[in-house]
């Protein structure tokens, strides 16, 4: 189970310790009980996990208004759709032993439900060890994005951060990026990356295998930069309507400087050439992942490229323990269905290029 946020976040800024008892926890759909206190350091993940995720914001007084009882309103930011409104609504305050305390916390965010938990019991002056992880405490800032370039093929790229990985495809007179990833900060170093191999050239499209954040978070710079967005026609509207909201806490260039974006849509399959490079693009209908979920594949190489399936691993063992099998048999149904003559994968995440008969083996086809 993922939570998206924290289940008491009075954990943190109260005088008093306490210990709270769980009568059940809800996210996501499912819903677990507990009849014992709730482990003190996951309820430290969980606040964690959100100070983490607003800690790129500014809060100011007016970023905060509390409604009727118990709606407090929480703004922050997401690298792909922009500002979002995290809600906590709490419900049933009792005072016990002296603590006021909510017997239910329902988190939404973006309007959408995404935690609620109910408790059962307060105890004030609990011995609990509230301490930051060490590892939190001696982590280094973050480093500049740097990135890695390995070369697929003629005219053809692997540009690497970690656990991101795009292609850049190189055409007679522009070049063309496959996946815009996580951030401003990746993709401003990615277009230097860019700049180096292919001087006087152009980048013209940038190719979005899916809309989910860590494939899509960098797509913003090159609305900004007047780069047109290749996706699936139903990835279009989404897009507009969240590159259009504001972005005042952290601005990036889109901020900054709106426009609307370029796009080209995808329905079943589009074919990107110049008569020398060719790509490509598929919909993966009925996969399970995402519903506008595209590959990418270059014929003449024999290259084919995913967002999210199958993670090829480093070492002997090509099975993907991170993922279930389903993923990477909806792959290999896409590819057979469209007779795609691939030799090598090269996809978003995992170890890089490995021979096509890897996600065959992972998939039971081939004996390891």
């Amino acid at each position: 189970m993922r939570v998206l946020g924290p289940p008491v976040a009075a954990v943190s800024h109260a005088q008093l310790k306490l210990a709270v008892v769980l009568g059940g926890i809800k996210a996501h759909g499912g819903f677990q009980s507990f009849n014992s206190p709730l482990d003190v350091s996951a309820l430290q993940q969980h606040l964690a996990h959100l100070i983490l995720r607003v800690g790129i914001v500014r809060l100011v007084p007016d970023h905060f208004r509390q409604q009727g009882e118990g709606l407090i309103l929480l703004l922050l930011i997401e690298q792909d759709v922009g500002q979002v409104i995290l809600g906590l609504r709490v419900r049933g305050v009792r005072i016990e032993l002296g603590v006021k305390f909510p017997r239910r916390i329902v988190q939404t965010e973006d309007g959408h439900p995404t935690f609620d938990i109910t408790v059962s019991a307060v105890r004030p002056n609990a011995a609990v060890a509230i301490e930051v992880p060490a590892n939190v405490q001696q982590a280094p800032p973050a480093p500049p994005v740097t990135v890695a370039v390995e070369k697929l093929a003629d005219g053809v790229w692997y540009l690497s951060t970690p656990n991101a990985r795009s292609w850049l495809v190189e055409f007679n007179d522009h070049v063309v990026l496959v996946e815009g990833m996580t951030g401003e900060a990746r993709s401003l170093a990615i277009n230097a990356e860019i700049a180096k191999l292919v001087p006087g050239k152009s980048l013209r499209y940038v190719i979005n295998t899916h809309a989910h954040y860590d494939h899509a978070g960098g797509l913003r710079t090159y609305v900004a930069q007047g780069v047109t967005v290749v996706t699936h026609e139903l990835n279009k509207p989404f897009f507009e309507k969240m590159w259009a909201r504001p972005r005042t806490i952290a601005p990036d260039q889109l901020s900054k400087s709106p426009k609307p974006a370029l796009f080209e849509t995808v329905s079943d399959k589009k074919v990107m050439t110049d008569g020398t490079q060719t790509i490509e693009l598929y919909h993966m209908r009925g996969t399970s992942h995402n519903v506008a979920n595209m590959i990418v594949f270059m014929p003449r190489q024999g290259l084919v490229y995913w967002g999210d399936g199958y993670n090829p691993p480093a070492g002997n063992d090509p099975r993907d323990f991170g993922r279930t099998p389903e993923q990477s048999i909806d792959l290999y149904r896409v590819i057979t269905a469209n007779n795609l003559d691939v030799k090598t994968i090269a996809p978003a995440h995992g170890a890089g290029p490995k021979p096509f008969d890897n996600l065959k083996k992972a998939i039971g086809l081939v004996a390891p």
